[in-house]
């Protein structure tokens, strides 16, 4: 049930076959068609979003944030991986 989208230096992310995404008005919806549950993103998920369908790793995404929120750099860590755990427990990626 998922199909792999992108590849780049060994990090593979794989995309539920069932999900849908695209944006709308600056926001970004996720739905997974399949059980019905969707996200919807804000400007900062958006980014962070678009920043690894690009190819950046969760690395390479925690370090553009730490630069551009320097006053939230000991939160952004944790809110990088709980948004991609958040995302794999809903079966909408693997990783």
């Amino acid at each position: 049930i998922y199909t792999a989208f992108q590849e780049k230096r060994g990090l593979v992310l794989v995309l539920n076959k069932y999900i849908a995404f695209g944006c709308v008005a600056g926001e970004t919806i996720i739905q997974n068609t399949k059980t019905g549950s969707y996200f919807t993103l804000n400007n900062q998920g958006t980014e962070l979003w678009n920043l690894y369908f690009k190819g950046k790793t969760i690395s390479e995404i925690k370090q553009y944030f730490s630069e551009k929120y320097p006053e939230s750099r000991s939160d952004i860590s944790k809110d990088v991986d709980r948004f991609f755990d958040e995302l794999r427990n809903n079966d909408i990626i693997a990783m």
